[in-house]
């Protein structure tokens, strides 16, 4: 086998340098991608400088504190951050997938709402995740919401008028009453 035909496993791209790529590009910075990563500016330079010549092409441009990806290191994030993310959440996939991963769904709503309008639909959901231990907090409308802000429900089916509005970062629909 010549010189030329050898492959040098070693010096390939690896799945570190692309994260240190896709977190740069997400935090904005190598400063704060090397904290979100757990490691040293200058390792996480040393995985984009890797990534540059594995692909020949300039993907960062740094001036200063200011960090901007080049054309071909946007095309390059991507085409890797679905794939880096993938494999980022193989682990509890897996587990999942293995029956061991025992997740919690809070609910926050009231008596009404809970025993008339959701049963059937809490029936179907727990038959279709039996691994879903679920959790009812019985409290107002109002109490509910709150109970929602305070990140102590994951989800909170409240009555609202036209002059209310939706919590921050929540989805608002609308139920419809039985015909």
């Amino acid at each position: 086998m010549g010189e030329e035909s050898k492959r040098y496993y070693f010096k390939e791209v690896r799945l570190r340098q692309v994260r240190a790529l896709v977190q740069v590009a997400r935090q904005g910075g190598f400063a704060a991608a090397a904290h979100e990563l757990d490691l040293s500016v200058p390792s996480v330079w040393v995985q984009i400088r890797s990534l540059e010549r594995e692909f020949g092409t300039s993907l960062v441009e740094a001036r200063g504190s200011s960090v901007r990806l080049t054309e071909d290191g946007e095309l390059l994030v991507k085409l890797s951050a679905p794939l880096v993310e993938g494999f980022d959440s193989l682990q509890s996939i897996f587990t999942e997938q293995q029956g061991g991963l025992h997740r919690n769904l809070t609910l926050a709503t009231t008596t009404t709402l809970l025993t008339y309008e959701l049963a059937p639909l809490i029936s179907s959901y727990r038959e279709q995740n039996p691994l879903v231990e679920l959790t009812f907090i019985d409290r107002p409308s109002l109490e509910s919401r709150k109970i929602f802000e305070q990140g102590r429900a994951d989800i909170a089916i409240i009555g609202c008028t036209e002059d209310t509005s939706a919590p921050p970062h929540s989805h608002a629909f609308e139920l419809q009453p039985h015909a």
